[in-house]
């Protein structure tokens, strides 16, 4: 019992960085089931296909997260980055860092959509909105805005028409 205790006294500054990302670790979870959600569950196979990798872009030495896809039939090619709120009582929502929104007004020429999630599980959220990036001169947008770019799960995306 004591060499037991001696050798947790000696393994606890090891183990204490792991618990600490272990606790933080659900934020990334979250983002990584609605990334998921996203790719696997709206943007179907049947109808979508993911062009890249959904893990980062590199450029100008900053890292971003989005997803390019291309929409099969009419060979659509656009970006997604995908955002989840588990809820929101503001004003407005910041769909984006403001690092990001430089970088896909400034580097990316491709459309840019932002999937956004609020509510419910992560990985099947209550409300969706689909959001032209182009229609935004910020970072944000307001929450009154959001019931026009609402979309639902298995519906058709008419592209043209953002």
């Amino acid at each position: 019992m004591g060499a037991l205790l001696i050798m947790l006294l000696v393994m606890l500054p090891t183990l204490i960085p792991a618990i600490k990302r272990q606790i933080k670790k659900p934020e990334f979870t979250e983002a990584d089931l609605f990334e998921e959600f996203v790719c696997t569950d709206f943007f179907v196979r049947e109808k979508y296909y993911l062009t890249a990798v959904p893990d980062i872009v590199v450029a100008a030495d900053n890292v971003f997260n989005e997803l390019n896809f291309t929409q099969l039939g009419n060979e659509y090619e656009f970006f997604i980055k995908p955002k989840y709120y588990t809820k929101t009582n503001r004003t407005e929502i910041e769909y984006c860092t403001k690092k990001e929104f430089l970088f896909f007004k400034n580097e990316i020429e491709i459309p840019v959509y932002i999937m956004l999630g609020i509510g419910g599980p992560c990985h099947f959220p209550d409300k969706l909105y689909l959001i032209p990036f182009k229609n935004f001169s910020t970072n944000t947008i307001p929450v009154a805005m959001l019931v026009q770019y609402e979309v639902k799960i298995n519906q058709d995306i008419d592209f043209s028409i953002y």
